[in-house]
C-alpha cells in the first residue's frame, strides 16, 4: 500500500508541476500576445483606411450585431469616419467583420475577420475583391441585401454562397445604420 501511495504522490507532484509551469509560460507570454494581437489589430485597420489615424476600440453595450467602433480622422479635429466591428452568420456559422464608413453611412471599405467558412465556398468573402460590391452603398444607395440586384460579375463571385453573401450583407447594413443613427458619435 505504501507503494501506491508514494507512485501517487509523486505523480500527483509531477502534474502539480506541469500545471505550475503552463501558468508561468502565460504570465510570461500573455504581454507579448495582447502586444502581437493589437499590431495585427492595428495593420488590419490600416488596410481597411491607409493614411488615416485610430482611435481606442470602444464597446457598444447591450443586445446589438455592432460590437463596437473606432473612431478614424485623416487629420486634427474630430473623427471624420469610423470602423464599425459588427458580427453575423454565414453558412459557416458566426463571423465578425469590420466596416470602413463615412459619417453618412456610406461603406468605404470591409474586412471579414473570425469566421468558420468553407474554403472554396464562404472563404472567398474574405478577399478584398468580394468586399468591393459593397463599396459606395448604406448611404444614397441601398447595401445590396439581395444578390439579384449585383452585376452579372459580382453576382458569379456570389453564386453557391448565397448563405454567407446574406450575411455579410445584413452585417454591413447593420453597420452603416448604426453610423447613420449617431451611434459612433456618443
Amino acid at each position: 500500500m505504501n507503494k501506491h501511495a508514494l507512485a501517487a504522490g509523486k505523480i500527483a507532484g509531477i502534474c502539480l508541476a506541469c500545471i505550475l509551469l503552463v501558468v508561468l509560460a502565460r504570465l510570461l507570454t500573455a504581454s507579448a500576445i495582447e502586444r502581437r494581437g493589437e499590431r495585427e489589430t492595428y495593420q488590419i485597420l490600416e488596410g481597411l483606411a491607409p493614411g488615416r489615424a485610430f482611435g481606442m476600440f470602444r464597446p457598444v453595450e447591450g443586445k446589438h450585431p455592432v460590437l463596437g467602433f473606432y473612431p478614424s480622422w485623416s487629420g486634427p479635429g474630430k473623427a471624420e469616419t469610423c470602423i464599425v466591428q459588427v458580427q453575423g452568420n454565414g453558412y459557416g456559422g458566426g463571423f465578425s467583420l469590420l466596416a470602413h464608413c463615412a459619417d453618412d453611412g456610406e461603406i468605404l471599405g470591409a474586412r471579414l475577420l473570425d469566421n468558420r467558412e468553407i474554403p472554396g465556398m464562404g472563404k472567398a468573402a474574405q478577399s478584398p475583391e468580394y468586399m468591393d460590391k459593397f463599396v459606395g452603398t448604406g448611404a444614397a444607395k441601398p447595401v445590396p441585401l439581395d444578390p439579384k440586384k449585383l452585376s452579372q460579375k459580382d453576382l458569379a463571385a456570389v453564386s453557391g454562397v448565397s448563405v454567407t453573401y446574406a450575411g455579410i450583407a445584413r452585417a454591413l447594413e447593420q453597420a452603416s445604420a448604426f453610423v447613420k443613427a449617431g451611434g459612433s458619435k456618443k
